[in-house]
């Protein structure tokens, strides 16, 4: 038996390092196997856990494959998309959350792998949260036992994972990675399709190619989108709508205010005054 020490510690003070503060959304997917979502960026964490099947998932240029029991959690403004893959029909549980502070970075660094045991666990939180938002009266002090319990479960698992890179490793998205970084290089210029091939010394057919495969979407809507993520995170830091517009290179202030309500639904001052979900269409 341990010998417990014969003075007492006082005052061991414990500043949380990270705390959720707001539970957004929950949900469960069943997709088929020809299901693409083309992708989205907002200011929530979002953890995406794998039931069953295989997922693509692409982290602005990261492709990762998960399967069964994979769990992986995109921070806020990063750009993220899923689609089914290997022909199976996945089940997949996500949550959208606030969080105060910040997760630590291993948890933002790839995919975890859950033994049978963590899987186990979280699928009994992720069935309390959502039988907590469908309930008529939340009850606050249950949605505090629903928060309390994902952010110690998230404790357990960087405390005992490291994120795995389990990245798509092929020629093609090897391709796909180094264009989306040369457009991420060039986000304040405004590039053509054609000025990007040439900067990636490949054709425009091949990069349509590869952003059909991986992203399921064109080259130059993902550019756009990958700007107008520029976008918020810049008016997020107080630049006002003009001053947006002239840094990535717009031609006026009204033609990207035009760009960015055909891009999320809402025109730039919706999002100056608040609108913190922004989903791309």
């Amino acid at each position: 038996m341990r010998r417990l020490p014969e003075e007492k510690k006082e005052h061991a003070e414990i500043s949380p390092h990270f705390r959720f503060t707001r539970l957004h959304t929950v949900w469960n997917f069943n997709w088929d196997d020809s299901f693409v979502f083309n992708g989205e960026t907002h200011i929530s964490w979002e953890i995406v856990y794998v039931v069953s099947g295989c997922v693509c998932v692409t982290e602005d240029e990261k492709l990762y494959k998960l399967r069964e029991g994979d769990m992986i959690i995109h921070a806020p403004m990063e750009f993220h998309t899923i689609q089914s893959a290997e022909n199976t029909n996945p089940n997949v549980y996500v949550i959208t959350s606030i969080v105060e502070g910040e997760l630590p970075k291993n948890l933002t660094e790839g995919v975890f792998g859950l033994t049978q045991e963590e899987q186990k666990e979280y699928m009994e939180i992720y069935s309390r949260v959502f039988d907590f938002f469908d309930s008529d009266e939340r009850d606050a002090l249950e949605g505090q036992g629903c928060t309390d319990a994902l952010s110690a479960f998230l404790i357990k698992i960087n405390k005992s994972h490291t994120a795995e890179q389990k990245l798509l490793l092929s020629h093609s998205a090897m391709e796909y990675k180094r264009v989306v970084l040369s457009m991420t290089e060039h986000i304040y210029d405004n590039l053509t399709l054609e000025e990007l091939a040439a900067i990636n010394k490949t054709s425009v057919s091949n990069i349509k190619a590869l952003f059909k495969r991986h992203s399921g979407t064109s080259p130059m809507l993902h550019y756009s989108r990958l700007r107008c993520t520029e976008a918020i995170r810049l008016m997020s830091e107080g630049y006002s709508a003009a001053e947006t517009a002239n840094a990535l290179n717009f031609s006026s202030p009204n033609y990207f205010s035009t760009f960015f309500k055909r891009m999320t639904g809402k025109p730039p001052v919706a999002f100056i005054r608040g609108s913190s979900q922004v989903e791309f269409i």
